[in-house]
């Protein structure tokens, strides 16, 4: 079953450009991949599958493989990541606020509207901080190809914000390499379209006025 929060895209014309009010793609991990039985983490962590993104666009919600199972740390913060240039090297180009999990149920696709659009670039990658989120362990037969470490020690608190620049081998990981971890989420990706409509639309508006005259 999948549940919507109020995902909504606008269509506006940018640049000569107009992001599209349907179609879009989910970019991420596959989100049916994730095995059901294996409970999200109970403590904050920080995490980035490395999947980047295939063009410039917009995104606006984060799509949770949900099956509860983490008490009462069921929400998160995405954080938008774009490349220095620098390997491992990352700028901090958004950090969203909480995003709830408290009220969906086993087997939901959690939509999570960021509320406002988010302007991507090709190769931005998107990570979270926080909890409730599935994840695939390495001695789980269900696991896909993405696989990286994930970031905690006791007492690890995500203190970047926007315009701050961070290497990921400055972050704590988590002792072995036995809990590096994939997670169950994804984000909605819409490609901006040419708006060919519009300014045909802006033109033959002033053509009309111009004869009316």
């Amino acid at each position: 079953m999948i549940r919507t929060l109020r995902t909504t895209i606008a269509a506006a014309v940018v640049c000569a450009t107009a992001v599209a009010a349907h179609g879009g793609s989910v970019i991420g991990n596959d989100l049916s991949h994730f095995d059901r039985s294996q409970n999200g983490d109970g403590v904050n962590v920080f995490h980035t599958n490395h999947v980047a993104m295939p063009k410039d666009g917009f995104v606006n919600a984060v799509h949770v493989a949900y099956q509860g199972g983490s008490g009462s740390m069921q929400s998160f913060q995405l954080i938008q990541l774009r490349p220095t240039g620098v390997p491992g090297e990352y700028t901090v180009v958004n950090v969203s606020n909480a995003l709830d999990l408290t009220g969906y149920t086993v087997d939901e696709i959690a939509v999570l509207s960021l509320g406002t659009q988010w302007q991507v670039q090709a190769g931005d990658i998107f990570g979270f901080y926080g909890a409730g989120i599935p994840y695939e362990t390495l001695d789980n037969v269900d696991w896909n190809s993405n696989e990286q470490p994930t970031y905690y020690q006791a007492g690890f608190t995500w203190t970047y914000n926007a315009g701050d620049t961070f290497s990921l081998s400055d972050l704590p990981q988590l002792p072995s390499p036995d809990f590096d971890r994939d997670y169950g989420y994804g984000v909605a990706f819409v490609v901006p379209e040419p708006a060919h409509g519009a300014i045909l639309g802006v033109g033959a508006l002033v053509l009309l006025r111009l004869r009316r005259r």
